[in-house]
């Protein structure tokens, strides 16, 4: 992290400026004359030197892929709530996600272009669109007679344009980027309106995710009979697996379109469930069906990867399986179609029948058993009172259309949000050396991972108070940027988790005593590259120029080295290695150690309580410590030469 340290402030888009006011001003430059970054610095960079530069290339790399992805999933998030509030049924989320992905990478094509790009493509397209007008009207063929001179202000105005002295064509053409980009220098007219359309709902979102969740689902179509019967079973489920889907529609076609008397839904950012109508009128039979579907729901919601929820790993899937006499035959049982079906009817049995799942699968009474079992948070918040305000709230909340879903969407795309923010601020800043704008970048990254996170989204409202008050800290001149940004990178760290704290150790060990003469790196989009197009759908950017302390230098200079390429490997080997042995012992060490101590100061539940923040501290204090005892031992190992 220390190379991303060592980025100090410099003009938004100097090289861009630069090569414009040149290209304006060609006659009166003298032949020869010095240009900002068109030198090539020669110097022997130390192995430190090159790893440190590296590692900018593959943050600014690694950030712009993190834009792109969570700028793209959040489009889907969008559309899908789009689809599913205007279409419903199955397919209307579908196409919704779909064309929101789609506009969501149109939309970061468009508002990534610099205003060079920006103008370059306003002026193709424009200059395509005359010469259609011209061809279709003929107005390109000359209308003054024989001998007679073009007036200005006639129709060979737009002729004398073109023909105007190359200074001429370059002021229009400043004037017409400064009208495209607006005030703020680098950034599309796109990214600007965008930024402060979005920026009340980001910070709603925010808040939103941040607050328990304990509201029932929004029911939809229903009458007073069947929420009642939809309400009373769910007040006999735990309130996580209540809160594990939001919406509850009654179909009254869903047994004739597609045989389901249930059916429910992962949609990545929230887990629908519909029933038919019909179906939910069967006595006995109506209430197994709700528990199953809140099953499925329970299921999604157990983890961040779709589809790879709890019943995805032993003992699900395999046989025994339940017999349940609504659906099943002896030789056909509902539970074996899957591994989702079979984890469901098992949450099935577990509320409605536990004796019959002990006897027939110990193993899955097991883990449902311990998957039940409340932790803190259901403690806490798993009260009757909390539970009628919960539906009360939702209640109200379903008299505004629509209000719901933009509660959960604005939600759900908090975290995507704010990473994609941060990563943007980290490309600015590596593209400007500007400490500010990365301190800024790693900070939204921290709390955005955070908020992706329902369990972990509280904590991303800490980061963000931190935030505010260190930016507030250093402008009063109470601490310096650099001690911010050193802040900034150890919360970064530990957001990340293991991984961010092995990546933290093995930068610290190979980098943190190195002084170096690298005072300033710019990572800047070569000026000579390909022109590109108005849309190009691309993860792969040009490879951008490396400017040390304002002066370019030779790629040859600073590539890795074979040498450099295996000291990597065995520092970041050995952090990765004791990060894991770490987190694993303290996972394990700490849930041990909290539970008998909790247990000893407040009985049961402080042994429950005790148990989760001994998990935590545990996981990450001696990840932390593995990390740098790896990195440490594989720095030891090296015997490579230092320079190359």
């Amino acid at each position: 992290m220390d190379s991303l340290n060592r980025i100090h402030e410099a003009p938004v888009g100097h090289v861009e400026r630069a090569a414009v006011h040149r290209k304006a001003k060609v006659k009166t430059e003298e032949p020869g004359a010095a240009r900002p970054h068109d030198s090539v610095e020669k110097s022997n960079f130390t192995r430190e030197d090159r790893i440190r530069i590296a590692f900018a290339r593959s943050a600014k790399g690694g950030a712009a892929v993190m834009k792109k992805a969570t700028g793209t999933y959040s489009g889907f998030i969008i559309g899908a709530a789009i689809g599913f509030g205007l279409i419903g049924g199955i397919y209307g989320p579908v196409i919704g996600g779909l064309a929101g992905s789609i506009g969501a990478m149109v939309l970061e094509e468009v508002s990534s272009k610099k205003k060079a790009e920006v103008a370059d493509s306003l002026k193709h397209i424009g200059s395509s669109v005359k010469k259609s007008f011209q061809h279709a009207l003929s107005i390109d063929k000359k209308v003054s007679k024989p001998g007679q001179k073009d007036q200005p202000g006639a129709v060979q105005g737009a002729r004398e344009v073109s023909q105007a002295p190359q200074d001429v064509k370059e002021s229009v053409r400043m004037s017409a980027v400064s009208a495209a980009s607006g005030p703020e220098q680098g950034q599309s007219p796109t990214s600007r309106v965008l930024g402060i359309l979005m920026k009340p709902v980001h910070a709603a979102g925010k808040a939103l995710q941040a607050l328990p969740k304990f509201l029932y689902p929004s029911i939809r179509n229903a009458t007073a009979a069947e929420r009642e019967l939809i309400e009373k079973t769910l007040d006999q489920l735990p309130l996580k697996s209540v809160v594990s889907t939001e919406f509850i529609t009654v179909n009254p076609n869903l047994a004739n379109d597609m045989n389901y008397a249930g059916l429910a839904r992962n949609l990545f950012f929230m887990h629908p469930i519909d029933f038919d109508k019909g179906e939910l009128a069967i006595e006995g039979f109506n209430k197994g069906t709700i528990i199953h579907e809140v099953g499925h729901t329970r299921d999604f919601s157990e983890s961040l990867v779709p589809y790879f929820g709890a019943s995805s790993k032993a003992p699900w899937g395999k046989a025994p399986y339940v017999y349940d006499s609504w659906i099943d035959t002896p030789t056909d049982l509902y539970a074996s179609t899957n591994h989702w079906e079979d984890f469901a009817q098992s949450y099935k049995f577990y509320h409605e029948n536990p004796a019959e799942l002990q006897k027939v699968n110990p193993a899955k009474y097991e883990a449902i058993k311990k998957m039940e079992e409340p932790g803190l948070y259901d403690k806490v918040m798993d009260k009757s009172g909390i539970r009628e305000a919960g539906k009360k709230i939702s209640q109200v909340i379903d008299k505004v259309p629509g209000l719901r879903l933009a509660i959960e969407t604005v939600s759900a795309i908090s975290g995507p949000l704010t990473i994609h923010r941060g990563s943007g601020k980290i490309i600015k800043s590596l593209e400007k050396g500007d400490a500010k704008e990365l301190f800024d970048g790693k900070m939204d990254l921290a709390s955005g991972i955070a908020y992706s996170s329902k369990v972990a989204a509280p904590a991303g409202m800490a980061i963000d108070a931190v935030h505010w008050y260190l930016n507030r800290a250093v402008k009063k001149g109470k601490i310096s940027q650099e001690k911010a940004d050193d802040i900034a990178t150890r919360t970064l760290s530990f957001a990340a988790g293991p991984v961010g704290l092995s990546t933290h150790a093995a930068l610290d060990e190979m980098l943190g005593t190195e002084d170096t003469d690298i005072k300033k790196i710019q990572l800047v989009e070569p000026k000579d590259k390909a022109p590109v197009p108005f849309i190009k759908f691309t993860w792969k950017r040009p490879q951008a120029d490396v400017i040390i302390n304002g002066k370019k230098v030779d790629a040859k200079d600073i590539a890795l080295t074979k040498d450099d390429k295996i000291y990597i490997a065995k520092v970041g080997g050995g952090a990765a290695v004791g990060g894991v042995a770490g987190t694993v012992l303290g996972y394990a060490g700490g849930a041990a150690a909290g539970a008998v101590l909790g247990g000893l100061i407040a009985g049961p539940i402080g042994a429950g309580v005790g148990a989760f923040l001994g998990k935590f501290i545990g996981s990450f204090a001696l990840s932390s410590v593995g990390a740098k005892t790896g990195a440490r031992l594989g720095k030891m190992l090296d015997k490579s030469p230092e320079k190359a």
